[in-house]
Order: C-alpha cells, then sequence, then structure tokens
C-alpha cells in the first residue's frame, strides 16, 4: 500500500498571504510557496497539491461551475484552480489530474499579479480569466487557449479588484490613492472604455513621498532613517529647522505630501446590488456605487480589534469580520420586528450592522500571523483561517433556536446553509432576548477542525514501523525539524497527528523502538569560535501519553551523537559519537552496556546491524518459590553490527557480536578480504543489510554487493554512477524486497537488485522539485517521501514523474520520479479508492456518465437505483440522502439540495428562482409549441412581449387605474419584510440577493425603501437629482417637490430645480398640455437630455414610453427600474421580455432565462431550456410546474418528458427511463419498446 503522490507543505511566506480560496464544490485552496495545497474541510485531508510555480504563489481563485452539466452534451464537473505567482505567471491546474491546463503568460505579460478573477456569466465560453497586474495593466485571458484578449492600462497604481455579482459588465478596482476606478462596459470583445472614479473619505489616510516647503526646501519622511550615520541625521534634523519658516508664516506652507489610502478591502455586497462593503482599520464603510454615495460607516471602539478582512454573505444579511487579534466575528443587519404587522411602505431601509456573535482571540505569537480568511460560499456556515505556521482552522457557525416554549430541538429540514438554519428569524444576541421574544435564534462560533501544517525547517525523517508486519511500514512518518519538536504526520490524509517539543537544538536524527515508542537526539550548531564542546541528548517518546524519558547523561558532554542505530530484536542500540567511544546501550532497562574501543579505527563514522537474529536456547534447572527445581529454557539472541570508520592499516570493517548482553571479541575485515586483491584505496561511508546480501557504499560514490551466505567475501560493484559521497542508501520496506535507493547529496537514484547476476538496474532518478533534499525514507512499496530545505515533504512514487495525484483512474504514468528504464515498474491507477480517499465527495472526482447517473437518480428519486450508485449514495451525508428520498419533499427542494451537495452554481441560481417564483402559486396560460422544430427564441420573445402589452398604467397616489389585485399586492408589501425573507415564508433566501430577478412587487419595496435612505444621506447634487427623479418616475410628486425646492442659492441650479418643481405641482390631464410635454420629453431625449426628458414623460403618465426611450439608447438599467417600480404587470412584461432578448443575444442566456422566470412565464422557460438542449433541466421544470399547479400536462409537453428519457437511457437508468417514457404517451411507449428491442 502506498500513499498518494502529494507535497506536504510547511510554514508560508509573506508573498502567499491573501492567496486563499473556497470554491462551490467544497474544497479550499490557498498558496504556500510556490504551491497551491487544496483542502477538503469535511474529511481534513489533503487531496491533492499542484506546483511547482516559477514564483511564489500570491493569487488562487476557483473557476466557477455556472453552466449547464450533462454527459451526454460533455459538460462535465471539472475542478481548475486559476494560480498567480510573483513571476508574473498565470497558471490554470486540473486538480482532478494535478496537470496544467492552461498557462496565461506571453512575452509581455511580465508584471507581478496583483488580483485574478473568473469572468462568469457567458455560455459560450466559461473559461475568462480577468488579470490585474502591477502598476495599472488590466487583461482579459481565454483559460482554454491561452489567448490575451485585450489589455487595459489605468494610468495609476491599483490594489484590488472586484467583479460586481448581479452586473458582469461592472468591475471596480481599489486605487492606491482615496478613490475606487469604476468599469461599467467590460466586454469579451474590446477592452472597457466607461471609467469613472467613486471618492470616499479616508478615516486614516497615509502621509507618503516628500513635503514641499514654501522656500523650496524638499523634506522627506524617510530621509533620517536612511542615513546609517547619526552625524548625517543630525545634520538632515539641523538643515530641517533652519530652512523652515517660524510658527506665524508656517499657514502659507504648501504641503505637496501624497496620501494613500488606508483602505484594506473594497469588495461587492452579493446580498444588495449596487453595495461596496470598503474596509479601513477602524471601521468599514457601505456606500452606494450607483451614486457614489456613503449610507453607512461601521466605526470600531479604542478598544477593539482592528478590522482586517470582510466576507459579505448572500443569502444571509450578514458578514464575516476578521480582527488583528486573530479572531472572527459575525454582524447582521438590524431586523425591524415584522410580527408587530407595522406599515412599512414609507419606511426606510437601514443597513446598519450589529455583532451577534465571536470567536475566542488566538492569541497568536509574534511570529504567526493570520494570513487568509475564506469562507464556504454556498453554506455560509463556516469560515477558515489560515495562518503563517501553515495551520488551517475550521469554525462553524451554530444556530440555537428559541420559541416562546424554550429551545426547539426539532428540524424541518437538513440546514445545509446558514439561511436554513435561520430561516428568516430575528437574531438576537443573547439567549435572554431570545427568551423574551417569539422565534429568534441566537448564532455562536465554534472550532470545528484544525489542519496543522509542517514545522519547518525539516531535519530528518523516519517512517513508522507497520503493526502487522515487522518489515512493513505503516501510515505515520514522524518528522523533526530545526526547532527541535518532532511530529507525526499521516501520509495518507496528510494531517498532523501528534506534535511535542522536546529540544531547543534541532533534531539530528529519529529511530523507531516500535509502533508507540521512539529515540530521538539533537544537538546544538557547533560554535564557530573556542572549543566548547557539545552536548547531545536523547529522549525516549511515547507518542500515545507524550511522555519523554532522558537516556543520555546530560552531566558529561560527549560531543555530537552522529548515529543511533537500533538492532533487529528492538533490544540494543548503538550510539557513535564523533568525539568520543561508541556506546552499547539496552533500551529496554536504558542502561549503558559498555564503552567500545576500537583501535582499528581513529573515529568510527557508521554502523550497521545484521537484520537476521540468531536465538540460542539453553535448558537449565532454577528452584522455584517452594525449593523444587523447575527446568526451564533460556534463549538468548545473538546479534551482529558491523562498524566502519577512516581506516589504520587497510582495515575497512569491523564485526561485533553481542549476545545476552555482552561483545565478542571483534573480527577485522580488511580491503582486501572484502573486494580482493585488487581492493580499491577508498573509505566506506555507509553499509545496508537486506536478508544476508549487504550493500556498501563508499566516499567515491561506487555501490558494492556482498553475498554473505555465500561466504563470499570479495564484493561486486554494481553502482558506478557519480563522483561524490554517498549520504545514505535505504531498501524499500518488505522482507525480500530488493528496491533501493542510493542518496548523494543532491540527488538520488531507485535500483532494483539482482542478486544473481550481482547486478542492479536504474529504476528512476531525482524527481524534479523546488528545493535542495535534507533527508528522505520509503514509505511505501514503491513511494518515498522527501524532506527539502524550503520545509515540504514531497510523497513520491518511483513510477511517476512529478508529486502530484490524479484522483481519478487512468492508465497514464503520471505522478513523481523522471523515468530512466520502461517497464520496469507498473503503471500508477490513482483512483479515489487506492489513494484512500473515500470520505471526499466531489462530482469531480467521479466518471462523468457516473457522475450524471448520480445526479439523476437523486433529483428524480425513482427506485430501484443501479448498484453502484446505491454505493454511492450511502457514502453522503446521511440526513441529506433521508430529505432527498422522502416523498413529501417537492422537486424543486430535491434538486436545490442536489445542486448544493454537487457544488453546482448554475442549479444552485436555478431552482433558488424556481422556488422564489413559484411560490405564490400564479398560472401561466400560455401554449407550449412543438420543441421538435427550431426556435427562434428572440422572435418568440418579442411576440410574447406583444401579445402581453396593456394600455393600463398605475396611480400611485389614487386608486384610480389600478386593479384591485393590484391593491392586495400593494398591502401585502406593506406587511412584509423584505430585506428579511421574501413574502410568503417559504425560501428562507434574501430577497434582495436575487437583483433584477426580483418580482416587481418586491423589487417596488426594496426600491422605495432604498430611496428613502438615498434621500436621508444626499450631500450632492448628483444624488439630489437621482431622488427627485426617481420619486417622479414612482408618482411621488410630493416627495420630489420637496427635494427640488431644498436646492440651495448658491447653487447653479437652483433656478432649473424652482421651475422643475413648479412644473411637476401644476401638471393637469388636458389633451394640449400632455401633448406638449411628450413633444418637449422626445426634443429633451434627442438633444441628449435623456433623463430630463424621460422625467416628463412620467409627469404624464407615460412610463412606459420613457422605457422605451431607455432601451433605445442602451440603458437597460434604468428602464428595467422604472418598469419594475411603476408599470403595470402587462407594462412591465414588454420592458423585461426586451431585456431578456438582449441577453439571449448577448450570450448571457442563463440569466435570460432567470430574467423570465422571475417574469413566470414558465412556459417561455421550457422554450428557452429545450432550445439550449436542457432537457433534463427542462423535464424537471415541467414537473417541478405541475406539482405547484402553475402549469399542466399537455401533449405538447410529451416531448420534454421523452427527450429527458433519452438521456437517462444514455445512463443505464432503467427505471427512471420507464416512468418518463409513460409520461411521454405514446412516442415514449415506442421509444421504450425500440430500446427494450
Amino acid at each position: 500500500m502506498n500513499p498518494s503522490p502529494k507535497t506536504l507543505t510547511g510554514n508560508l511566506l509573506i508573498d502567499n498571504k491573501g492567496a486563499c480560496d473556497w470554491g462551490c464544490q467544497g474544497f479550499l485552496a490557498y498558496g504556500c510557496k510556490t504551491y497551491a495545497v487544496i483542502i477538503d474541510p469535511k474529511t481534513l485531508q489533503i487531496i491533492q497539491t499542484v506546483g511547482p510555480q516559477k514564483g511564489f504563489i500570491n493569487v488562487v481563485r476557483w473557476s466557477g461551475e455556472d453552466y449547464h452539466h450533462a454527459f451526454a452534451t460533455g459538460s462535465t464537473y471539472n475542478l481548475y484552480l486559476a494560480c498567480a505567482d510573483t513571476s508574473g505567471d498565470v497558471v490554470i491546474w486540473d486538480v482532478v489530474s494535478g496537470q496544467v491546463r492552461t498557462e496565461l503568460s506571453d512575452a509581455s505579460a511580465t508584471k507581478a499579479v496583483i488580483d485574478i478573477q473568473w469572468l462568469r456569466g457567458h455560455a459560450t465560453s466559461h473559461d475568462l480569466v480577468v488579470v490585474l497586474r502591477h502598476p495599472d495593466l488590466l487583461e482579459l485571458w481565454d483559460g482554454f487557449t491561452g489567448v490575451r484578449l485585450w489589455r487595459k492600462s489605468f494610468g495609476e497604481n491599483l490594489l484590488s479588484m472586484t467583479l460586481d455579482p448581479f452586473d458582469i459588465q461592472r468591475l471596480i478596482c481599489l486605487s492606491e490613492h482615496p478613490h475606487l476606478v469604476v468599469a461599467t462596459d467590460v466586454t469579451v470583445t474590446k477592452e472597457p472604455s466607461s471609467l469613472r472614479t467613486v471618492q470616499f473619505s479616508d478615516p486614516s489616510p497615509k502621509q507618503t513621498g516628500q513635503r514641499r516647503f514654501s522656500n523650496g526646501s524638499v523634506a522627506s519622511e524617510k530621509s533620517l532613517t536612511r542615513n546609517s550615520s547619526s552625524l548625517s541625521k543630525m545634520a538632515s534634523l539641523a538643515t530641517n529647522i533652519l530652512t523652515t519658516q517660524d510658527s506665524s508664516k508656517r499657514r502659507g506652507t504648501t504641503d505637496d505630501t501624497e496620501c494613500t489610502t488606508s483602505c484594506i478591502q473594497a469588495v461587492f455586497s452579493p446580498a444588495h446590488q449596487n453595495m461596496v462593503f470598503l474596509v479601513f482599520p477602524t471601521e468599514i464603510q457601505i456606500i452606494d456605487v450607483e451614486v457614489d454615495l456613503a449610507v453607512h460607516a461601521l466605526r470600531l471602539d479604542k478598544s477593539s480589534p482592528s478590522f482586517v478582512k470582510c466576507l459579505p454573505c448572500r443569502n444571509v444579511d450578514m458578514f464575516f469580520c476578521l480582527h488583528e487579534n486573530g479572531s472572527a466575528s459575525v454582524r447582521v443587519r438590524k431586523q425591524s420586528n415584522k410580527f408587530q404587522g407595522e406599515n412599512r411602505e414609507d419606511e426606510m431601509i437601514d443597513f446598519s450592522y450589529d455583532v451577534k456573535c465571536h470567536s475566542d482571540s488566538l492569541r497568536l505569537l509574534r511570529h504567526c500571523k493570520v494570513y487568509n480568511f475564506v469562507y464556504h460560499p454556498f453554506t455560509e456556515k463556516q469560515v477558515a483561517l489560515v495562518l503563517s505556521d501553515s495551520r488551517i482552522i475550521f469554525i462553524d457557525i451554530l444556530t440555537s433556536e428559541y420559541s416562546s416554549h424554550g429551545p426547539c430541538l426539532t428540524q424541518r429540514k437538513p440546514a445545509l446553509t446558514l439561511a436554513d438554519s435561520t430561516c428568516g428569524k430575528k437574531i438576537v444576541t443573547l439567549v435572554n432576548d431570545a427568551l423574551r421574544s417569539r422565534e429568534k435564534i441566537t448564532l455562536r462560533m465554534v472550532t470545528a477542525g484544525l489542519i496543522s501544517g509542517i514545522a519547518s525547517p525539516v531535519t530528518v525523517l523516519e517512517m513508522a514501523p507497520s503493526v502487522n508486519d515487522n518489515h512493513g511500514v505503516g501510515k505515520c512518518v514522524a518528522v523533526g525539524s530545526e526547532h527541535g519538536s518532532v511530529q507525526l504526520v499521516d501520509l495518507y490524509s496528510g494531517q498532523v497527528e501528534t506534535e511535542v517539543k522536546l529540544f531547543t537544538s534541532p533534531v539530528r536524527g529519529i529511530v523507531w523502538v516500535n509502533t508507540t515508542h521512539l529515540l530521538v537526539h539533537s544537538y546544538p550548531d557547533p560554535p564557530s569560535y573556542g572549543n566548547r564542546t557539545i552536548q547531545s541528548e536523547m529522549v525516549d517518546l511515547n507518542i500515545k501519553s507524550g511522555q519523554t524519558t532522558s537516556i543520555v547523561d546530560r552531566s558529561e558532554a560527549k560531543g555530537q551523537l552522529l548515529q543511533v542505530t537500533l538492532s533487529p530484536s528492538r533490544t540494543y542500540c548503538v550510539m557513535i559519537y564523533k568525539e568520543k567511544e561508541m556506546e552499547l546501550w539496552n533500551i529496554n532497562s536504558r542502561q549503558l552496556l559498555r564503552e567500545i574501543l576500537t583501535p582499528e579505527f581513529i573515529r568510527p563514522t557508521f554502523a550497521s546491524w545484521y537484520n537476521v537474529v540468531t536465538w540460542k536456547s539453553t535448558r537449565m534447572e532454577r528452584p522455584d518459590n517452594n525449593g523444587r527445581l523447575r527446568k526451564m529454557v533460556k534463549r538468548e539472541s545473538l546479534e551482529q553490527f558491523f562498524v566502519t570508520g577512516q581506516l589504520i592499516d587497510n582495515n575497512a570493517v569491523t564485526r561485533l557480536t553481542v549476545c545476552d548482553g555482552v561483545i565478542t571479541e571483534p573480527t577485522v575485515l580488511t580491503n582486501e578480504n572484502l573486494f580482493g586483491i585488487f581492493a580499491p584505496k577508498t573509505e566506506i561511508v555507509t553499509m545496508r543489510w537486506q536478508t544476508h546480501y549487504l550493500l556498501i557504499g563508499d566516499r567515491a560514490g561506487n555501490v558494492y554487493l556482498n553475498n554473505a551466505k555465500e561466504g563470499r567475501h570479495h564484493a561486486r560493484k554494481i553502482v558506478d554512477k557519480r563522483g561524490f559521497e554517498i549520504r545514505s542508501i535505504q531498501f524499500a520496506p518488505g522482507k525480500i524486497n530488493m528496491q533501493f535507493f542510493v542518496q548523494y547529496s543532491d540527488c538520488v537514484f531507485v535500483y532494483i537488485l539482482h542478486p544473481e547476476t550481482y547486478s542492479a538496474d536504474l529504476l528512476a532518478t531525482s524527481p524534479t522539485l523546488g528545493s535542495e533534499m535534507v533527508d528522505l525514507t520509503w514509505c511505501g512499496e514503491t513511494s518515498v517521501a522527501i524532506a527539502t530545505e524550503d520545509g515540504c515533504i514531497h510523497v513520491v512514487d518511483i513510477c511517476c514523474k512529478t508529486p502530484i495525484s490524479p484522483v481519478t483512474s487512468t492508465n497514464a504514468e503520471i505522478d513523481d520520479f523522471v523515468h530512466v528504464r520502461e517497464g520496469s515498474m507498473k503503471n500508477s491507477v490513482s483512483s479515489v479508492s487506492k489513494w484512500q480517499l473515500n470520505g471526499s465527495f466531489s462530482p469531480a472526482f467521479l466518471e462523468p456518465k457516473m457522475t450524471t447517473l448520480l445526479k439523476y437518480s437523486l433529483q428524480t428519486n425513482i427506485k430501484p437505483y443501479n448498484i453502484e450508485v446505491t454505493k454511492l449514495i450511502d457514502q453522503l451525508e446521511r440526513n441529506v440522502v433521508h430529505f432527498i428520498q422522502d416523498k413529501n419533499t417537492n422537486i424543486s427542494e430535491r434538486c436545490l439540495m442536489v445542486a448544493r451537495m454537487f457544488g453546482d452554481e448554475h442549479d444552485v441560481n436555478f431552482w433558488q428562482q424556481v422556488k422564489y417564483s413559484c411560490q405564490n402559486g400564479k398560472r401561466d396560460t400560455s401554449v407550449l409549441e412543438d420543441i421538435s422544430k427550431d426556435i427562434d427564441i428572440p422572435s418568440i420573445i418579442s411576440s410574447l412581449a406583444t401579445e402581453k402589452a396593456e394600455p393600463k398604467l398605475i396611480d400611485f397616489d389614487s386608486a384610480e387605474g389600478t386593479t384591485d389585485t393590484d391593491v392586495e399586492d400593494s398591502q401585502t408589501d406593506n406587511e412584509m419584510d423584505i430585506t428579511l425573507s421574501n413574502r410568503f415564508d417559504t425560501d428562507p433566501s434574501l430577497v434582495s440577493c436575487f437583483g433584477d430577478m426580483m418580482m416587481s412587487e418586491d423589487f417596488k419595496v426594496y426600491e422605495s425603501q432604498k430611496l428613502y435612505l438615498l434621500n436621508k444621506h444626499r450631500i450632492d447634487m448628483r444624488v439630489k437629482e437621482l431622488c427627485s427623479q426617481r420619486w417622479i418616475m414612482l408618482n411621488k410628486i410630493d416627495m420630489a417637490v420637496s427635494v427640488l425646492m431644498e436646492t440651495d442659492l448658491e447653487q447653479s441650479q437652483f433656478k432649473t430645480d424652482c421651475l422643475k418643481a413648479c412644473l411637476a405641482s401644476s401638471v393637469n390631464q388636458t389633451s394640449t398640455y400632455l401633448s406638449t410635454m411628450k413633444l418637449a420629453a422626445t426634443h429633451l431625449i434627442v438633444a441628449g437630455f435623456i433623463s430630463d426628458g424621460v422625467e416628463l414623460l412620467c409627469l404624464i403618465n407615460r412610463r412606459l414610453d420613457a422605457c422605451k426611450y431607455l432601451i433605445s439608447y442602451g440603458r437597460w438599467r434604468e428602464a428595467l427600474w422604472l418598469a419594475k417600480a411603476s408599470l403595470s404587470q402587462g407594462e412591465c412584461l414588454q420592458v423585461v421580455c426586451k431585456w431578456a432578448e438582449y441577453l439571449w443575444n448577448s450570450d448571457r442566456k442563463s440569466k435570460a432565462i432567470l430574467v423570465m422566470l422571475s417574469a413566470q412565464q414558465y412556459v417561455m422557460v421550457l422554450r428557452m431550456l429545450c432550445a439550449q438542449r436542457h432537457f433534463d433541466t427542462a423535464a424537471l421544470f415541467l414537473a417541478s410546474c405541475v406539482e405547484r399547479g402553475v402549469l399542466t400536462r399537455t401533449k405538447s409537453t410529451e416531448r420534454i418528458y421523452l427527450e429527458f428519457a433519452k438521456l437517462l437511457s444514455v445512463t443505464n437508468y432503467t427505471s427512471a427511463v420507464n416512468q418518463y417514457c409513460d409520461l411521454a404517451g405514446e412516442s415514449g411507449v415506442h421509444f421504450r419498446d425500440t430500446q427494450n428491442e
């Protein structure tokens, strides 16, 4: 059995800070030196390590899964990781195979990478990567072909970049100066040209550069620190004092000091559109980038630790904060009590956040810092902290629900996400507050897991012995560090099982006594001056209890302890000192048996035990307690060890025999005895026994073989490879395993020994590693663990090429050592079962056909399952599987749960929108056409917009022109808490997270509340104009007039605003007035005053015409806002259909489907799904609509079931094929009969 090839990393570098990402499939990746390590947080094991790259990795990003997955169409699940390093290269890795997929680099791409993001939302390309390079270069690359599409230079230093989750065409960059750079037209075809800056108030700007005084002298802030001489410092200080004017004239000083921002992070809120969080050390500002206005600021107390990072959530209105002391906190937005039935029509949305829970501080040491802070993007209930010493701390956010009767112990469904746990209830801080209220919950943060890295730098490795096989090895390796600690590392999971601090000096050697005890010795580095003797230490460590027992007497300084070797019977050990005599110890009794004087050598350097133990039995009689003589058999072990060192009189090796603790007379073997008459004049440096074969390595780099069983004393040379000194020789585990490696100072060679012919064949040479080797040991029959100077441990397979482990079955030669001789070793098949990663689940680990079969089995829940699927389902979480297989679980809930389990971002967005849009039960009476014909989606959408047109408009001030349904919806909106959850309270997700896909009723209430917030915080004319314009669009004339009349006399727009207020107040419905206003609005729009013309059209209730004008000028966002906030349902549908058509033609088909779904056009959604040949999603969506009663089964819907049955037949899912063939009618029966034939 062999562990999976991987790299276990050590401490992180400062360049690795921020290089961490948590993917939608649940895996965490972080950069460590030149490697990227992938962790499974559920099983706390390393599943993959990719690298090395040219430079230190400073950015890692998982690719999205926002596309439809189906085996029949070739769109399978993948794990792609983009890694950027300090050399400027961006490498996209295929984590499943461990190979490089694409490298994004060319001759001009040499600048350091600041940030990278995957550009999502395009139907034809899922591999678009946005790269921000130092200092101001923005690039778009095709991650599939490795071609750069465009490059944009901003002309100023940029610090970070973030993409808008609601609009893929907008991104913001944080500048070095206190402002944001916003690009609103990011497309695939051309570089962004529409740029603007958003200024913000920096609470503590940094002063850099030079300060220029009025007399022309320049004083640099760093001038004093740069001069090494104290006299130069005093001269510079005196010059500054003399050239600076007195305080009375200092007011005229010209301060040209450049201010750089102290902003740490700028990130979009995934829960509120247009909201950006700016993180400063002492406060967090929330800015609406649509109007460039700060709507709230969260400030810390002076005693509170500073902010380091902010992670806003999508489905729950809260965010996580990392503080300077290593603690994490949860801040939840203030929520009103929706149980009191308050009128919320004119209520202002509040963006203040309160702390609901926090974790304990880590009490970090001076050399340990928090380098990364991420959270699970789907569940939002687990965060991870990556420390500089490579420890990873996982913290779970747990909930406690309280009702009027006390804590609730029952759960309706498995709470995979934090939104499922909160279920829209109010979150309180104290339990007493929860008990006094009704159906509220509390949060708490609990440490759920810990992964420790390798203590760097590593000095020695020693594999643990096997429990069952005396000649095998176990799963753990003992790792000694330069800081005197010993770690026990499981090479199969990558987890550090035990860590013990033993010495203050480096660990020099480790010897396993048995599976629970090991001998560890250490000595400090020799001093650079003087003749002080070094004190060596050796302890016996019990790895179960952590108890240590000192072996060497500390009262006597014996010098450097070079080697400790244990006898095969695990009874004796030989210790070789550099300046003292050898010592023989009894390990069981911890007694020194004898100091061995070897006059044949000036200094012994190496000892090796013969691995065969001879047992001698002696019959004897001894009296028992009653005085009777009892016959007993005394067994004595006879063991031999061989010692070599510096030569005297051509003596090469001395053999000593130990019998019952007594050493017999030594036997000296000269060079002639070992090598014959033509003995080489060289010094033996190492020896290794395997059964009765002895390998001898000399200082010249040659290896000789001697067969002790045949009595042949003349050794033959079998390796003549190098001219450097051999460091060690070691046989692979196994009683008759003849594979061995020879370690030199800078490389290693693996051979297989042929004793019959006295020859050895070279199997593999040194692997390609990023640093020099320190030590290595066998960790399996064909696996080797190598420690390098950079603090990493590389688990490599001698059959393979690189230290990477694929996790799917393959017949290709992959992974670690460079091959020298083909066919000597069997090919590596790196399946999940072989590498013991059974606890880790990902659809990318399975074959595409099996993944599709498992997905369809869980989604349809049609039994019986296939045998292979049943085995896979048994490995999943039982509570989730029970909920999926429950007959009471509806189809949309089941599909959403499966999508979250698979990490399918596309399906999660779709089924979450289905739950939100279909929950009011509104029926769609449209007719589904024959899907077998070619469908022109844009023309159908245009015709649908024409059919649904309604001339009637909504008057918000009076009930006139408003239908009964509209009145009922308005009353419902007033009573709901739009910021908590949706109106029907069956889906725990935030309504605001849907953004443009919110239904019109919800959108109207949310934007109205947000408009009150902007009106309260308006500080400049731009915000004032937007507020007045939108009040007019909403027909809130009184609010608009109030805003317009507040214009100051000094403002240039004072006259215009007064006239506009008079015009808005004097609106009447005469035909002449209406025609004049419409003509004036048209002329204003043609002249370029689009906003003014739209306001005039809204004043005369021509809002649909205003939307059409906005659409004609490409202002889709404003048109959609006006339509959803003010138009009737039919007229709003016209605008929504036009927008969906635009999205469909712009290759954003997934969002076009979600837009039509938000408009509750279910038949149109089916047409669009079938046009993309997503028949599996179409069939399940149709079944969900029929289950909810919003659609009825017709003759035209049978074709969808038939196409899904064809997809199921590819996966051999017989039971599901039969059921969907029955739903498909006669055509389905015919297809099933054809399949059976």
